[in-house]
């Protein structure tokens, strides 16, 4: 029997120790499934901050894009000032070339008739100097054939250089052909004295 008691008594303190069991079981569902919903009500809100911050960053960026076209509008009305200073300034430099276009054609026709002038009176000197150059010749051919040869200037030839060539002086070379200075070009036609 001593067995049989401590069988009951065995049963008894399971029996006692089943209740708590059962109890501990059911908060740890409770406990489980509040932890649950907790685990749900952190995850909403995250992404109830998440969304926060996005429209956060919406708002500021319309901010600043605010601020952006307050500094266009103030800008565009220094703009139109200024754009109106200019038109203004086109206007008077308009009026200044439109005067300044007349007192260039004045000039302009002026100097014409002064070019056209001078082009007549060069001319006309040239015309002279042909003219003085056709009977210098005709002097010369005259007085060559009465006496004395015609030499031709060549290059690197001097009135000093001829004078010794031809044996005369530099001074009578000089006479015959009528010279001023001792300068000679080529291709002229000096008489030689006899």
């Amino acid at each position: 029997m001593p067995i049989l008691l401590t069988f009951f008594s065995l049963l008894l303190l399971l029996s006692s120790c089943t209740a708590p069991l059962a109890v501990a079981q059911q908060d740890k569902q409770e406990y489980t499934s509040s932890l649950q919903e907790l685990r749900y009500e952190v995850a909403d809100l995250k992404h109830a901050l998440h969304h926060a911050q996005v429209e956060i960053q919406l708002l500021d960026e319309q901010c600043k894009e605010q601020e952006k076209l307050a500094r266009l509008t103030k800008s565009s009305s220094h703009i139109d000032q200024r754009l109106l200073q200019l038109e203004n300034s086109q206007k008077k430099l308009s009026e200044e070339l439109k005067s300044l276009s007349l007192k260039v054609t004045q000039v302009v026709t002026e100097y014409a008739s002064k070019v056209i002038s001078l082009e007549k009176a060069l001319f006309d000197q040239q015309q002279v100097l042909g003219q003085i150059r056709d009977l210098r010749s005709s002097l010369l051919a005259t007085d060559s054939e009465s006496n004395g040869t015609i030499y031709k200037v060549k290059p690197g030839d001097s009135l000093e250089k001829i004078a010794k060539m031809h044996k005369v002086t530099v001074k009578a070379l000089r006479d015959t052909n009528r010279l001023l200075q001792d300068k000679i070009f080529v291709g002229q036609e000096l008489k030689i004295p006899d």
